[in-house]
């Protein structure tokens, strides 16, 4: 039942992600940003999921072409449409890094990697090592008989595990969905929170493939000075929709390829495009970072990081 199994196979994909800051009004103590920036923490939100206050600070969107194939083993995206909240589409070096090649989740592999942390995943073959099973439910989905199965680490793993539950079809012993937590305790001192939650669909076909993946984490980035961290929460979704498996190439030679003009579509195209609406919430972050991008301070840090990655100052 893992979709990458298959021989071939390409798809379209919505990818959106939304970083913030937590604890923002902790985290950004200086005079200078208060006074100047003060109209940011008019769009402070709450996590869901941790109940942790944050800042939102940058959204992105983009669509893309992803292909894969078994023999050789080899995958690849295009990106076709992309914007980033804040960044100049003239300038935008972040493009390749938007798309659905990182932080991929598939749960029919023996361990999910996020973060260079390696989780087991519930569904392996070895998985009684690492985890206990309960059939807590039997439920009728799409007419077809599934089982709620939680899983929680067994006692006294010392390795990084996953707690939470899933839904197998009873008919296909495949993943209809999963819901998984980091549990607190580990040995992962930069990451307090990560949370999956991934679906598949059975296509016409009676095979199954990737419906959404979501992603949460909550976690610090460690600064020149090793004392000083950005405690940092981001959001991941993706949405897959029109596989096929006919007639599938590996695009380029590039793990990535970048449309040309993917930086310079209007609002109407995304409206189009997008598999829902965005919150209030999410448009409001696009509106705060373009009034943020007018201030001296917005400036100061653009041209730090466009220096940092592309190791020169621009000048014109």
């Amino acid at each position: 039942n893992n979709p990458e199994s298959r021989p071939a196979y390409s798809c379209d994909l919505y990818n959106k992600l939304e970083l913030g800051l937590s604890h923002a009004q902790e985290q950004l103590k200086s005079k200078k940003f208060k006074n100047e920036l003060s109209f940011v923490f008019e769009n402070m939100d709450t996590s869901t999921v941790s109940g942790v206050p944050y800042l939102p600070v940058m959204i992105s969107e983009s669509v893309a072409k992803r292909f894969h194939t078994r023999n050789p083993d080899a995958d690849s995206e295009t990106i076709v449409a992309n914007r980033i909240s804040g960044i100049d589409p003239e300038n935008n070096l972040l493009t390749q890094f938007t798309g659905s090649m990182h932080l991929k989740c598939n749960f029919y592999q023996p361990f999910v990697n996020s973060f260079s942390i390696n989780f087991p995943s519930p569904t392996i073959s070895t998985g009684m090592l690492y985890y206990d099973y309960y059939i807590v439910d039997t439920l009728s989905i799409e007419s077809r008989k599934t089982y709620l199965v939680h899983y929680h680490p067994k006692k006294g793993i010392s390795s990084p595990a996953l707690d939470g539950e899933m839904l197998v079809d009873a008919g296909d012993f495949a993943l209809r969905s999963i819901h998984a937590k980091m549990l607190h305790g580990g040995n992962i001192n930069w990451v307090r929170d990560i949370v999956y939650d991934v679906e598949y669909e059975r296509l016409p076909d009676s095979s199954w493939f990737y419906r959404q993946e979501r992603l949460y984490a909550d976690f610090s980035i460690v600064l020149a000075d090793s004392s000083k961290a950005l405690s940092v929460i981001g959001k991941r979704e993706l949405n897959y929709s029109n596989p096929s498996f006919e007639n599938v190439k590996v695009a380029g030679v590039k793990k990535v390829n970048v449309e040309r003009d993917s930086n310079f579509y209007g609002e109407e195209y995304w409206d189009r495009v997008r598999p829902y609406a965005l919150s209030r919430k999410e448009k409001d972050t696009y509106l705060m970072v373009d009034r943020f991008k007018e201030t001296p301070t917005y400036q100061t840090w653009y041209d730090i990081v466009y220096t940092v990655v592309t190791g020169y100052w621009d000048i014109g």
